[in-house]
């Protein structure tokens, strides 16, 4: 059948359309083992569904503070759960959201809703605290000890939320600041607030998750044909992001996040990227 496309792996089938706006019908065969990808699939679906109505997704995690949220982005590895660790070391930040943050335009500000996403956390900062390891060890029954500290495993997210004491909450807040890591073990903690308002547009556009980072299937190429609304909503976003803090973080991330944003009289000054 040339209107659709097959992706097949050792624990599930997928029969999807090309083009949902005439063919909505998605096929799934599953057998015992494949709860990773259906969970994958059904996310897919979702932010899909979002990017659809014109949401922008961002793929990072976030604390918030009273009606503040401040997201941490970044790539593979950069550090985000490391960051977030240590924020919520400090009793005026609570936990936001774990893996994404959907966004939506109101006025001349931005609001990010949470998501109660699996989050994948890398095996490094699970086998690092011993408690999160025995969590995931007795929820999981993942092998640990034959996967390098880079690889990624996904948690559900009751394990995840006990391990952090944390309480998930759906309520959105105004989108105050993004935080960019870059973990250095060995290095003191050193930051830059992005000035470049084409830099920072650039770092806006690296953290959007356009592509799903599945594992499994290429599917989610063919789920959203149109991306009109998608990029109209992105577009907008230029209009605010002046008024929203970016911050890079360089070396070992214990963060006190206040003192970054410079928000209370303890707070050192930043290195101003950019600056004259």
């Amino acid at each position: 059948d040339d209107s659709r496309k097959r992706y097949i792996n050792s624990s599930m089938l997928l029969n999807a359309p090309l083009d949902v706006r005439t063919d909505p019908t998605f096929r799934v065969r599953i057998r015992a083992g494949s709860e990773i990808q259906m969970i994958d699939f059904i996310r897919d679906l979702i932010i899909r569904h979002e990017e659809d109505r014109g949401t922008v997704v961002l793929h990072a995690s976030g604390v918030c503070r009273d009606d503040d949220a401040v997201v941490i982005a970044g790539p593979k590895g950069a550090g985000k759960t490391t960051t977030l660790l240590s924020v919520l070391r400090h009793p005026e930040w609570s936990y936001f959201t774990g893996d994404k943050a959907f966004c939506e335009l109101a006025g001349d500000h931005l609001v990010v809703y949470p998501w109660r996403d699996y989050p994948y956390v890398g095996v490094g900062t699970i086998r690092a605290d011993q408690r999160l390891e025995r969590l995931v060890r007795e929820a999981t029954g993942a092998a640990l000890d034959q996967y390098p500290p880079s690889h990624k495993v996904l948690l559900d997210p009751d394990v995840f939320e006990a391990w952090l004491g944390a309480e998930f909450s759906p309520r959105p807040r105004r989108l105050a600041a993004v935080m960019l890591p870059e973990v250095r073990p060995d290095e003191p903690l050193t930051t830059w607030r992005l000035s470049s308002d084409a830099e920072r547009w650039a770092h806006l556009n690296k953290i959007v998750d356009r592509q799903v980072d599945t594992t499994f299937f290429t599917w989610q190429s063919y789920l959203v044909p149109d991306y009109s609304a998608f990029y109209r909503s992105l577009s907008q976003l230029r209009q605010v992001l002046p008024s929203i803090d970016m911050v890079r973080l360089r070396g070992t991330l214990d963060i006190d996040l206040g003192a970054v944003l410079g928000r209370d009289s303890a707070a050192r000054p930043l290195c101003w990227e950019g600056a004259a």
